[in-house]
């Protein structure tokens, strides 16, 4: 019997001294460790695979890609210079212009940031920058100073039999009308070189037209360097294996519709299949709210857009989303979940071009004599109230 209990003995302080073995290796890896390790870089590359798992159930959207950063010291944005190479786009950001190049059409367009309203939303809205090196550190280093408490050390995982620390960063934890809403983040990291090796984007709401959504980030070849450097990021600096002068083609400085101007005219395809046009709306006020189903702040736009649907129904308003990016499944899933009954044109590029858009939402107020009227790069509180004066304004001006 008492060497019965001697064994227990021995195995409890093995045990201890296991866990807190654990804790020791999980401590010299610590989060503070990480950014410094961030922080001492001048320049970093790296190829991603992204899995963004789709509001509709099934379906997802994947993309690859490399990205190459050179740290900043006076860039005010967001403290670094990219280039993003994708099998869909290639993006830019020097400080000055952000260049977008597509894949599909060789076309390219140039955002001048001093000319261009919220240059960091435009710059930091690309494929691949989400999830990236960058993006991920500059939250970790924004939540150890202002709320550490979101930063929780997960045990360690197994990747390719090597042990990999890993932690979670709470973005959202709130109850909203009953439902529990989260959005966080979750990370794994190389215990030798503290650089990630994958990366997560959930958020769950359970109360929203959809339930949840995910990007995963899959990080491979590292290339970091602590060198002081006086490289630019320019065209001529794409260090991938890409046909960069192809993507030089069609290249203007991207305008900016503004109030007052004349709106493109437009023809498009609507979802019930019937055809629509700008001539369709003269003498009627025109609503255009260019949109996705991937965008959380469109769901938003939404419920304003059916607020207004209902208040100015049966009047000359017409109400129409213009998706340019997504499948007719995906938009019906969205318009059945969310009661949309205004029209809503597919297959949008043309007018997403013609209307200079790159993010969304972005919504266009057109008079009666086709003039802007009121243009809306993003949503805002102020959405439902100013689109609402306008379009009494209009009715009551035009009796």
């Amino acid at each position: 019997m008492k060497n019965y209990f001697l064994l227990i003995l021995v195995l409890i302080v093995s045990l201890s001294c296991k866990q807190q073995s654990n804790s020791r290796s999980n401590d010299s890896i610590s989060v503070d460790k990480i950014i410094q390790r961030f922080d001492d870089l001048t320049e970093f590359s790296y190829n991603v695979d992204q899995i963004w798992y789709g509001p509709v159930p099934g379906s997802i959207d994947t993309t690859r890609g490399s990205c190459f950063f050179i740290k900043q010291k006076n860039d005010t944005l967001i403290g670094a210079h990219y280039l993003l190479a994708s099998d869909k786009t290639i993006m830019l950001y020097n400080g000055k212009t952000f260049t977008r190049a597509l894949i599909k059409d060789k076309s390219t367009v140039i955002y001048n940031l001093d000319e261009y309203p919220d240059p960091l939303r435009r710059i930091t809205s690309s494929v691949l920058y989400f999830l990236s090196y960058n993006e991920l550190l500059n939250t970790l280093k924004e939540k150890v100073k202002y709320k550490r408490k979101s930063i929780i050390i997960l045990e360690d995982t197994i990747i390719n039999n090597y042990s990999r620390f890993r932690l979670k960063i709470v973005e959202q934890d709130t109850i909203i009308d009953g439902n529990h809403n989260e959005t966080y983040k979750t990370i794994i990291f190389d215990k030798e070189t503290l650089l990630p090796l994958v990366a997560t984007k959930f958020k769950k709401s359970p109360g929203e037209v959809y339930k949840s959504q995910a990007i995963d980030a899959t990080f491979s070849n590292f290339k970091v360097s602590s060198s002081p450097t006086k490289r630019t990021v320019d065209l001529s600096s794409i260090p991938f294996q890409i046909q960069k002068l192809s993507y030089a083609t069609d290249k203007h400085t991207i305008p900016t519709l503004k109030i007052n101007d004349i709106a493109p005219s437009w023809r498009g395809i609507l979802l019930n299949g019937d055809s629509i046009s700008s001539t369709n709306q003269v003498g009627k006020i025109t609503l255009l709210d260019f949109t996705s189903v991937h965008c959380g702040s469109c769901l938003l736009a939404n419920k304003v857009l059916n607020k207004i649907d209902e208040k100015f129904k049966n009047s000359i308003l017409s109400v129409i989303s213009v998706y340019p990016l997504d499948n007719i499944d995906e938009i019906k899933f969205l318009t059945e979940k969310s009661n949309i009954n205004h029209l809503n044109i597919l297959n949008a590029t043309k007018m997403q071009k013609d209307y200079y858009v790159e993010g969304f939402p972005n919504l266009f107020l057109v008079n009666q004599t086709g003039k802007i009227e009121y243009v809306a790069f993003q949503y805002s509180d102020k959405l439902e109230s100013e689109l609402t004066e306008t379009i009494d304004r209009l009715i009551k001006n035009k009796k």
